[in-house]
């Protein structure tokens, strides 16, 4: 009798510090809302970019991709040192006043596009598959819980840190006189500290010695990714992959020249759409296939003519007429990555960091002009191995049919065409 009497107190005694924490919780709560509520008195919202917008400033935004964040900006030249202004006091002052609020907004977002969306989640559990050691195995935007965790100090810190002037390129391009922009530079960038940047061991991904295979069921539309481990952006074997994903994926985004939409799409009725290409990245990352079922198609149906596709390439190198396509739109590409300023100074930062040069973007485009049948045929064998690919898919839990969720897509990707996390709420740090 004692005996149960005691573990009925303690039971009791537990249901009751837990209520003691939900009532603590629940103030607290109340109490950050009470505090956020006052705080806004005090704000004068979107002031940075009300700022730029009367000096005649359009598109600024900012992206975070996986290897890189990015601020953007377009003005009139003569507000050259204005802008200088505005940037520097940014990084020698930052407040992430609104951090919590914020915070909030980008957990709404990764429910947005990942945690409620179909393809955002197979995205997501792909790549974590796909890479075991290497910090690409991680979503841009972060896992739930550690949005949950973050505090203000930590991002603070982190930004004082990385967001340095040693640890930054910027890429200026548009009427301006070189002397008279370094000399502005100079001015209000030069006395910014340098930061010493902690020491970063970039886990290396081992070698891939078998096959991946990754499932999730649900009431979606079923979708696919093959992925294949691949090096990084400059490797000579790179040029070649390059020019294999437009090959099978066509020249342009919504094409309908390559292997996959000619074969798959309009000659099997396997898929509804199909894609392939690598991904471009600082560090060894993936050539990427996506696909959709058609209606009454199953994945495996699916795979097989993937494979099929694959096996082609292996066996016999492509065409001399599919080559000069490729190497048309090769300069077609180039020609449209400089009709902007905005283009070029995006092409020339991300040459910089990406390939250690922003001269890349000049040698690039021969170098994938010289690629040769053989280089595509060598390349698809090298890389396209059974034990070097993950496959990731989406099981439908009621449905074989129906409108797709659609995929992210994995058209081959210069630095013209970089993909990122997209958000203007990254600008708010003041």
């Amino acid at each position: 009798m004692d005996i149960t009497r005691d573990a009925t107190k303690d039971e009791a005694q537990d249901e009751n510090d837990e209520n003691k924490d939900e009532t603590r919780i629940a103030q607290l709560d109340q109490e950050m809302a009470d505090a956020l509520r006052q705080q806004r008195e005090y704000i004068v919202k979107d002031e940075l970019w009300q700022t730029y917008q009367r000096l005649g400033g359009t598109h600024l935004n900012a992206s975070t991709g996986r290897d890189s964040t990015q601020y953007f900006v377009q003005l009139p030249s003569n507000q050259l040192e204005v802008w200088a202004f505005l940037e520097s006091d940014r990084l020698a002052n930052p407040v992430f006043r609104e951090f919590y609020p914020e915070r909030d907004v980008v957990h709404e977002e990764r429910r947005m596009r990942t945690d409620t969306r179909p393809s955002g989640l197979l995205w997501e559990v792909f790549h974590s598959t796909a890479f075991q050691s290497h910090s690409y195995r991680n979503p841009v935007i972060g896992w739930a819980g550690d949005l949950d965790n973050m505090t203000r100090e930590e991002v603070l810190e982190y930004f004082k840190t990385f967001y340095a002037p040693n640890n930054a390129i910027a890429a200026i391009v548009g009427d301006i006189d070189p002397d008279k922009t370094m000399a502005i530079m100079e001015k209000y960038f030069g006395p910014l500290q340098a930061q010493t940047l902690p020491r970063r061991s970039i886990t290396e991904e081992p070698r891939q010695r078998g096959e991946r295979r990754v499932t999730i069921s649900l009431d979606a539309q079923p979708q696919m990714h093959i992925g294949y481990h691949i090096p990084q952006i400059g490797h000579e074997d790179s040029y070649a992959l390059d020019v294999l994903g437009q090959l099978l994926s066509g020249v342009s985004r919504g094409s309908r020249t390559g292997r996959l939409y000619k074969s798959l799409v309009l000659e099997k009725k396997v898929a509804l759409r199909a894609s392939a290409g690598p991904m471009t990245s600082l560090y060894p990352s993936l050539f990427v296939f996506s696909a959709t079922p058609a209606r009454g198609k199953s994945s495996q149906e699916l795979e097989e003519a993937i494979y099929e596709e694959i096996g082609k390439l292996q066996q016999e190198p492509p065409s001399e007429e599919e080559l000069t396509r490729v190497r048309n739109a090769v300069d077609a590409s180039a020609i449209r990555s400089l009709r902007s300023n905005f283009g070029i100074a995006r092409v020339i930062a991300a040459s910089e960091h990406l390939a250690g040069s922003w001269r890349y973007v000049l040698t690039e485009r021969e170098k994938l002009k010289a690629v040769t049948a053989e280089d595509v045929q060598n390349v698809a064998k090298k890389y396209f191995a059974e034990e070097n690919r993950t496959v990731a898919e989406i099981k439908s839990k009621s449905r074989q049919g129906g409108a797709a969720d659609t995929p992210p897509p994995a058209t081959a990707e210069r630095l013209q065409d970089i993909p990122a996390h997209d958000t203007s709420r990254d600008l708010e740090n003041k």
